[in-house]
């Protein structure tokens, strides 16, 4: 049982490992406020640049945006889970639209 279990081990390709150097995000919201008679408007906009090479300015925007602690690693994970070396997701979505102009 141990042996089909390295064997399997063995046979499984490697999951790539990366590193990250740099990481820039850039956030903007419009909208009316509705709550009085009177229509105003409003408009946030944030940016961040993380560069994980250089520790001590990483700790400095991440001590002036600490909301970065929790949204950049959602984003990070969402970039590795969405890596497509292949470009698989390319290749699928070119055939899907050959095939709609087909019709």
């Amino acid at each position: 049982m141990a042996n089909k279990i390295i064997s399997a081990l063995a046979e499984t390709p490697a999951a790539p490992q990366f590193e990250f150097d740099y990481a820039s995000l850039n956030f903007s919201i419009a909208g009316r406020d509705l709550s009085s008679g009177e229509v105003k408007s409003f408009q946030y906009q944030d940016s961040a640049t993380l560069n994980f090479s250089d520790e001590a300015s990483l700790n400095k925007e991440l001590a002036a945006k600490p909301y970065l602690l929790e949204v950049i690693p959602k984003l990070v994970k969402l970039a590795v889970d969405s890596y497509d070396p292949a470009n698989e997701n390319a290749k699928k979505l070119k055939g899907d639209i050959a095939a709609l102009l087909s019709l």
